[in-house]
């Protein structure tokens, strides 16, 4: 993962950031590696695998980066002057999750889910939940 990738996904072309996406890399990488199973990333010799992870922790982490830049004061304003808006896209066309706001974490998620580690809540989840109980004696029988 480079800061290349992730400036590239954010449509970057400034050094004004470089600083920020190395920090975010570190941070945020460590974490979607950890998510992922290791027979998976082990894996060296599938390169379209390899390619797969790696795209989808990039869109992950530049959806991250994305999404702090959204929440920066001034990025969700918008300037009004008769028919023409200046800002955000209005809200009836797209619905905004300041969590994510342009989908890249969803998709870079969505992407890895295949090769992610089984969650505990959905194995519990998807356990029959049905038990054997001894039969009852009819009232004949007692």
């Amino acid at each position: 993962m480079t800061r290349a990738t992730v400036k590239r996904k954010c449509r970057l072309t400034v050094t004004d950031f470089d600083i920020e996406i190395d920090d975010l890399i570190s941070e945020q990488l460590p974490v979607v590696e950890y998510s992922v199973l290791a027979t998976h990333i082990a894996d060296t010799g599938n390169a379209g695998l390899q390619a797969t992870l790696n795209l989808g922790a990039a869109e992950v982490i530049a959806g991250e980066f994305m999404a702090q830049s959204y929440r920066e004061p001034g990025a969700c304003e918008e300037l009004r002057f008769l028919d023409i808006t200046i800002g955000q896209r209005p809200p009836q066309q797209v619905l905004i999750s300041i969590a994510d706001p342009f989908g890249l974490k969803k998709q870079g998620w969505s992407r890895l889910a295949p090769y992610l580690k089984p969650v505990v809540a959905s194995y519990v989840a998807t356990r029959i939940g049905i038990k054997a109980k001894a039969k009852k004696l009819s009232e004949d029988e007692q």
